[in-house]
């Protein structure tokens, strides 16, 4: 009948985490800023597995040197914590938002919709789990390595500065 006894609520705040960058000099280069971006997408998604989070929606905000914003965002077919599932998203992403070739000087990359990943019991006993991929196990050992000797100790070449 169209009736809902149900009281109103406001809505609840979504938890999201954001990392940010301030190019000096400012930069038109794409590979450098994407480079710079995926050091921020590792960030991400390192304090991603460290909180015990996935997320579901990826949003980058660029400042040209103008002081024009531009924005893009996109949700995520699955939660995700995993930056080589981000890589391609964000990479789309920078190229939706960078169409005017007006240097940039400040990146914002966040992720939101943040939810506790999803645990799946089995019902059936299997015989031996399947490994993780390759690229997971990567960014494990890498969290490892940068938690022991610091942010710094490895970086990859196109996020090197």
């Amino acid at each position: 009948m169209g009736v809902d006894p149900s009281p109103v609520r406001s809505s609840v705040a979504q938890p999201s985490l954001a990392q940010s960058l301030t190019l000096d000099p400012d930069e038109v280069d794409d590979r450098f800023v994407l480079g710079r971006l995926y050091g921020l997408l590792e960030r991400l998604c390192t304090a991603l597995r460290q909180q015990r989070r996935v997320c579901r929606h990826l949003v980058l905000t660029i400042r040209h040197s103008d002081h024009v914003e531009e924005a893009a965002q996109q949700t995520l077919p699955h939660s995700t914590c995993w930056e080589a599932d981000l890589e391609p998203v964000l990479t789309r992403l920078f190229f939706r938002c960078f169409r005017r070739r007006v240097r940039l000087t400040h990146l914002t990359l966040s992720v939101t919709q943040l939810e506790p990943p999803a645990e799946q019991l089995s019902l059936f006993d299997e015989p031996e789990p399947a490994a993780p991929p390759r690229s997971h196990r990567l960014s494990l050992a890498l969290d490892a390595i940068r938690a022991k000797f610091g942010e710094r100790a490895v970086l990859w070449g196109k996020t090197r500065p």
